[in-house]
């Protein structure tokens, strides 16, 4: 087979892209759980112990100085169960234990080339998902004239990432990138530039990148990619609060690009529930003694995002003041309102309710609070 820079992302949901051969004990298979990019990936057969799954591939290459390139994946018992890739029959990389998506790269010289990968086992004990993944394999090109550009797989970041392109050129004499966004590059013509998202990215969740190569006879090559950006949480815990003669607390917390969160407090006070933004707090005896308690409500970030995010609203605690009068005029259900100025503290008043009840109102900083009733017969 005599290729260009070629792709295989396996999105076909099939081998049909190249001419595959499978050998051992069991066939690779294409799986569409966790790939790396995508919707599919391949994955080792299902073996057992002292037995192998071979994956192959066979080409011409006809440059010198390409490079193949794929993401691995492996589950298996360390040291023991080995995922490993070949070309022609040489070993080039093998890997066991658990090991997350990473990237492999190696040269490879002109000529008709056998790149394998082989998950083999020993003779005892499985351990993990006892299998090996490979997606995103980028073949060399084949001929020196041919013009050829990809931009690179699509990814996912947080919001308050700046990622790398993993753009691959061949036969270009300048490149340049641009975006439908208003993000920026910190430097639009090298390959693999930064990316710096903008708020309209962000807003938007995705934008497109774009790659243009440029050759010598001026023709171009044109790919693009989509960069998806998952937002940071937003937290707001309340407005900070004044209550008097607490018994509980009603809190109203709000939550933006997450669904989980959890309340703490400074105090010793108790959550009806701690992980749903709207409950009830009951403030505990040290947070009544000391007057006021500080309420958090923290929302954790979705995947790619790490970050979690916090707010704290300040809830004042305020018990029902003793006042004590020298003198009190008698009242009536129609008398007017009164200014109790022979108490202490001054900073009180009777408001007749429409229920002709009688209302003791105490100024406590910017607010009234509701304090207690008189009932007059």
């Amino acid at each position: 087979m005599t290729i260009g820079f070629v792709v295989e992302d396996f999105e076909t949901g099939n081998f049909s892209s190249f001419d595959w051969e499978f050998a051992g004990n069991s066939p690779w298979v294409i799986t569409n759980q966790s790939p790396w990019e995508g919707q599919y990936c391949m994955k080792s057969g299902n073996i057992s112990h002292s037995q192998s799954s071979t994956a192959k591939v066979t080409m011409e290459v006809m440059v010198d100085g390409g490079e193949i390139s794929f993401y691995y994946k492996v589950s298996s018992e360390t040291n023991y169960d080995f995922l490993s890739f070949a070309i022609d029959g040489s070993m080039k990389g093998s890997w066991s234990g658990n090991i997350g998506w990473t990237n492999a790269t190696y040269p490879v010289q002109a000529g008709e080339r056998t790149f394998s990968w082989h998950y083999d086992k020993d003779y005892s004990v499985s351990n993990g998902s006892d299998c090996g993944w490979i997606d995103y394999i980028i073949f060399p090109p084949s001929v020196s004239d041919v013009l050829v550009a990809f931009a690179g797989p699509d990814m996912t970041i947080c919001e308050n990432n700046i990622p790398m392109m993993q753009a691959n050129v061949a036969n270009a004499i300048y490149v340049e990138w641009s975006t439908t966004g208003d993000g920026v590059f910190n430097n639009p013509e090298i390959v693999n530039p930064y990316y710096t998202p903008g708020i309209n990215d962000i807003e938007s969740g995705s934008v497109q990148l774009t790659i243009t190569a440029y050759d010598d006879l001026g023709s171009y090559f044109v790919d693009d990619m989509t960069l998806f950006i998952t937002r940071l949480p937003f937290v707001f815990a309340g407005e900070d609060l004044t209550v008097c003669n607490p018994s509980e607390v009603e809190l109203s917390g709000s939550l933006q690009f997450t669904f989980v969160c959890l309340w703490s407090t400074s105090g010793d006070g108790v959550f009806t529930v701690n992980n749903q933004p709207v409950t009830t707090y009951y403030p505990g005896d040290g947070d009544l003694a000391s007057g006021t308690v500080e309420l958090t409500l923290k929302g954790f970030s979705m995947v790619p995002c790490a970050e979690s995010i916090t707010h704290t609203m300040n809830v004042l605690l305020t018990d029902l003041p003793e006042v004590e009068f020298s003198q009190l005029p008698e009242f009536c259900i129609y008398s007017p309102d009164y200014q109790l100025t022979e108490g202490s503290p001054p900073r009180w008043c009777l408001f007749r309710t429409r229920s002709n009840r009688w209302l003791v109102l105490s100024f406590i900083g910017r607010h009234w609070i509701a304090c207690a009733h008189l009932y007059l017969y």
